[in-house]
């Protein structure tokens, strides 16, 4: 996610169908629209899918990126887009990135991390990460522990037992972002870069060059991958490093920010950061 929210006042749904119907450099066969919720989200950030309860958490920011008002919530969604409960867990500020870890919700929450119990929507407790600015991704890697993102500093902390310490703060996670475990690895997104973290060596790998700074992180298998910058284009990245740009919402102002993704289906749930999510089906040659 930018540093800055841009204004996305103008009417969105005269946007949407814009979208909708738009093709993009010639490559409106890859992404397909499927369906997209109502209006009624505020600023959705983050969309995760829950397997074990078989539904979809989305991330309200409801504010500003680094506002700490205490009006952020998660709502929880079905797969075809319904918002089943709009405010299921609340009292947040800004909350992003999402990962669950043993029926908890990790939740970022600007400074520290927000654990929400999955059976209730209750807060249990806040890890404070000190020295953190812009936590903004989740990731719970097989080692147990929980990785987060910093974008500002440019760091990746670990919480071993909920004790945070700095991961790594190497020269490649300038503006790092999403995060995702991929089989024993930590898939990485920062400012120009897809890399590839060994937890237990602390050693990073480029794994893709790319012109965006990377928010959303889909591993598809084999190599690829679907990644998404806040500013509004989703790249498929291929084994050889490629890339292809699927689409580009920038020119609509609106955005893509840290997208769910459902495998079955194929289908990618993009946070629009305004109102909505928007579902597309993925379509690969």
């Amino acid at each position: 996610m930018n540093k800055r929210l841009k204004n996305t006042k103008k009417t969105f749904s005269f946007l949407v169908l814009i979208l909708l119907f738009a093709t993009t450099n010639g490559n409106s066969q890859s992404l397909k629209y499927e369906w997209q919720t109502e209006p009624v989200l505020k600023v959705p950030e983050s969309v995760l899918l829950d397997k074990g309860k078989d539904i979809l958490y989305v991330s309200n920011i409801n504010g500003t990126p680094v506002e700490k008002n205490g009006k952020g919530f998660i709502s929880i969604m079905d797969k075809n887009g319904k918002v089943k409960t709009l405010k299921w867990a609340t009292g947040l500020n800004a909350p992003k990135g999402m990962d669950i870890k043993d029926g908890k919700l990790y939740v970022t929450d600007i400074d520290r991390i927000a654990v929400v119990n999955t059976e209730t929507g209750n807060i249990e407790k806040y890890i404070e990460i000190p020295g953190s600015i812009f936590l903004n991704d989740v990731a719970t890697g097989s080692d147990g522990n929980i990785y987060v993102t910093d974008t500002r500093k440019g760091v990746i902390y670990v919480l071993k037992n909920n004790k945070p310490e700095i991961w790594s703060n190497d020269e490649h996670l300038q503006g790092v972002n999403g995060i995702t475990r991929e089989n024993d690895y930590l898939m990485i997104g920062s400012k120009g870069y897809l890399l590839k973290g060994n937890t237990s060596t602390k050693t990073l790998t480029v794994v893709a060059k790319v012109p965006v700074q990377i928010d959303g992180l889909i591993p598809l298998g084999e190599g690829k991958y679907v990644v998404s910058a806040w500013t509004g284009k989703i790249l498929f990245i291929y084994p050889n490093g490629s890339h292809k740009e699927l689409f580009d919402s920038e020119p609509l102002n609106f955005h893509t920010a840290d997208m769910g993704y459902l495998p079955g289906q194929k289908l990618l749930l993009i946070p629009t950061f305004t109102d909505r999510v928007i579902a597309k089906k993925l379509i690969i040659p």
